[in-house]
């Protein structure tokens, strides 16, 4: 892949490099020769010699700056970058056609679980339901798609997070709690987006096996087994704390603890 300066420097998050480009007047737009890619794009995707695919296992945890990643963002975007811009990396020339066609910065940065950055695409209004080329070998291509499939780390929860805040659809026929069968913890989460099955699992796992006896995944089975687990949790702890803190005190603490425990 043929690079130009600044996109050596967008790939690394080079910040002085990348202002040093744009000073002389380089495109934040440019394409790469084969593959379309824009210097958001490497910016969201890649770092020094890695791409998305090559480094989808390390869950944000390579030595990125990403607080300079953040700034070279804002250093594209007020020169003019698209951050709605595809990639073409579905074009004939291409080494691996189809792979990941028309992927846009907010794809790349979701599955480099870059926090800061999808946070700063989706302010800026990227689209959180925008697909990929039909046919493309990486499924259906939505982001949300993307964060359950690839992973269940926090920084891809919190990418999730941010997914659903913004509008992420949950239930298309292409994305639906049947994707997060590999990352079981991200069930309760989807669940309370409001995520379902397509088709009920054959053998759920014993979360899933505890919602459906509270009355399935379509109805109210979730909000049943959250508010009678919240209620048996809340039995414990009151009687517990009685002496040192007010049982609606221990109430939001268990609330607090309940939402942002990944599995339960």
């Amino acid at each position: 892949m043929v690079l130009l300066a600044i996109h050596v420097a967008a790939r690394d998050g080079d910040l002085v490099a990348l202002r040093r480009e744009l000073a002389k007047g380089a495109s934040p737009n440019a394409p790469t020769r084969h593959h379309g890619l824009k210097p958001l794009h490497l910016l969201c995707g890649w770092q020094r010699g890695k791409s998305a695919f090559s480094t989808r296992s390390s869950e944000g945890k390579s030595a990125d700056n990403l607080e300079e990643r953040l700034a070279c963002f804002h250093a594209l975007v007020g020169a003019g970058a698209d951050i709605h811009a595809n990639d073409n990396h579905n074009a004939p020339r291409c080494r691996h056609p189809g792979w990941h066609a028309q992927w846009r910065p907010l794809h790349f940065a979701v599955v480099m679980c870059r926090v800061s950055l999808v946070a700063a695409l989706i302010e800026a209004g990227a689209n959180v339901n925008a697909a990929c080329a039909p046919g493309a070998k990486s499924g259906s291509g939505l982001p949300l798609a993307l964060a359950v499939g690839f992973g269940a780390s926090a920084r891809r929860r919190e990418c999730i997070a941010l997914l659903l805040r913004a509008g992420a659809a949950v239930n298309r026929p292409d994305l639906s709690l049947d994707k997060a069968w590999m990352n079981p913890s991200l069930y309760p989460i989807l669940l309370r987006a409001g995520a379902t099955f397509l088709r009920a699992p054959a053998h759920p796992d014993p979360y899933l096996a505890k919602i459906l006896k509270a009355g399935g995944f379509r109805g109210n089975g979730f909000q049943n087994y959250e508010r009678a687990r919240r209620h048996a949790i809340n039995a414990i702890f009151i009687p517990k704390f009685a002496h040192v803190l007010p049982p609606e005190l221990v109430r939001r603490v268990v609330e607090f603890y309940w939402l942002h425990a990944p599995y339960y």
